[in-house]
Formats: C-alpha cells, structure tokens, sequence
C-alpha cells in the first residue's frame, strides 16, 4: 500500500516523534545523542526552522518544530539518514535504525501546544531518578524554561510559550515551571486544569506569529547574488576543480537548499552534470564555509531579496 501523504502547510508548527527500531536503542549513551541534536542544530543554521521544545529519550525523541516556510520532510529526512549513517558505522551494523518515517502533527490551537510542551518536558518521569525532578534531565528543553541556563545542546526559542503566561519574564518561568508538574501524568489533549490558569494568553485556534520565509527563489536569483557576494562571474557556475568557483558552486548548492526548496535531484540539474553524491558534499562544504567565513550570508541573502 502506498504511504499515506504528509499533511504540511508553509507555517506549520508540528509535534515531531522520531522512534528506533524494537530491536534497538535509538540512543544508547549520551554520545548518542548529542551527535543528534548537534545535527538538527546543523540543519536549523541550514533551513532556519524554530524548535520550541524538545526531549530525548533513549528509544525515542519528542520535538515541536516551527518550519519557518521549510519543508519539513526534507530537512527531518536529513537528519535521521545521517544520525542513521552515524549510528551504523559506531555499532558496526546495517539496516534501518528508525521504526518508520518520523511522525509530524500540526498543532492547531494554543492548548494544545502548552499541553504538549508541558508533556514533553514530563518525558523523563518515568525514569526513576527524575520522576519528582524532570528538571534535572539534560537531554530537554525544560532547563531553557525555567531558568536563566540553556541546555547546552540544542538552541531553543522560548518566548513564544512563555509569553502566554505573562509577559514578566521572570514570573513566565515560574508558572510554566508550576503548569508543567500540575500535569505530570496527563495527555497532551487533556486540557482539564486550565482553570487553574485564567491568566493565560490563549488562542482556541492557532496560528503562528513568525511570518514563514518565502522558499519559491528562483536558482538564478541564488547564483547572481552568490556571484556578486563573492566578486565572480555567475557564468562560471558550472566550472568544476577550481578552487575559488569550487566554494562559489558549494554556497550556491546550499542556498538552494535552503531557499528554492530544491532537491538534491533539482541542484544537480541547476549545476549540471553531477550526481546527488556530489551535491551532498557541496553543501556540506558550503555548510562549512558558512560557519568559519560567510556566516551571515543566508540572512543577507533574504534581506536583500525582500
């Protein structure tokens, strides 16, 4: 039977759960899964989606996810074939690492996003040692909430939860530190005791504030602006082994990545004549070079395109 279609709109906010296989353990130390959540950092620089709230676990991790305008198919799908890759080549083993294909909700309303914030950060109560101290898990985003420490692993923006309790920073932390252990036990669609919170901020239908950056550029538009970022000709796209028109070709493999919402397939025909393989590596290059030189040109890129 085919797979049923995702459902994904522009300016999504999804509750992502990725699994491991029975089998095994999809995180097995906490090596593990820092080199998780350093690759969805990795991915974040790319894509620029928000993550809200996040908790891994050892067979599995919760997140909620902003998409920002990307889709979240792909950069979700490059996550998990390199953590997968990664996984393989440390246990010495072959075959998936995954259940399935990561599971995406739209969130709808803002209870239902507070409530499975709330149930997120409550992943760790069933591990003894946390079960009246789910704040002292490392692996979550519950330390970014309630204190002025981040979690070290992963950037998360915090405002927009923390918001709908008060517009007090301080006084935000400590009710959403009392509204997440008041729900210790409980689903994230059961909503019963918001009574007990009437100074919330909520919406019954939601939708996100974060206007989603437009991913439709057109791939000359990419290679004009890359050309004059660097002081090249744009007709020099498709020279391959030079060095310079090398890291020229690498920035502009990762901008459409980012930005047309290209495929591998799509920027090898842009480029010309090269294999997925190859466009893999230049975008991880161009990813490289825009850590230790270029790192604002994916911004300077959308504030001179808008």
């Amino acid at each position: 039977m085919p797979r049923t279609a995702r459902i994904k709109i522009s300016n999504g906010v999804y509750h992502v759960i990725v699994r491991s296989i029975k089998e095994i353990k999809l995180f097995r130390n906490n090596l593990d899964k820092k080199r998780y959540l350093n690759l969805m950092n990795k991915y974040k620089k790319i894509f620029l989606f928000n993550v809200y709230s996040f908790c891994l676990m050892n067979t599995h991790a919760h997140f909620i996810i902003n998409s920002n305008g990307a889709d979240i198919s792909k950069f979700m799908h490059n996550i998990n074939q390199c953590y997968a890759r990664y996984y393989n080549k440390k246990y010495d083993r072959h075959g998936p690492v995954f259940a399935e294909r990561f599971k995406s909700i739209i969130i709808k309303d803002d209870k239902y996003l507070l409530c499975l914030s709330a149930y997120i950060h409550n992943n760790p109560k069933d591990i003894f040692k946390y079960k009246n101290n789910v704040d002292k898990y490392k692996f979550s985003s519950f330390k970014d909430y309630i204190s002025n420490k981040s979690n070290g692993y992963l950037n998360i923006d915090t405002h927009f939860i923390l918001k709908k309790f008060s517009l007090n920073i301080a006084l935000s932390k400590k009710l959403y530190e009392n509204f997440v252990y008041s729900r210790i036990g409980l689903d994230p669609k059961n909503n019963s005791n918001f009574n007990d919170f009437e100074q919330l901020n909520i919406k019954t239908e939601y939708r996100s504030e974060l206007k989603p950056i437009i991913r439709n550029i057109s791939p000359n538009k990419i290679i004009d602006f890359t050309s004059n970022y660097l002081k090249i000709n744009s007709n020099y796209i498709n020279i391959k082994y030079n060095r310079k028109l090398t890291n020229f070709r690498c920035l502009c493999a990762l901008l459409m990545r980012s930005l047309c919402n290209f495929s591998y397939k799509q920027i090898c025909h842009t480029l010309g004549n090269i294999t997925c393989s190859h466009i893999s590596n230049l975008c991880n290059k161009g990813f490289y070079l825009m850590e230790n030189k270029y790192k604002n040109i994916i911004f300077d890129f959308i504030n001179s395109y808008s």
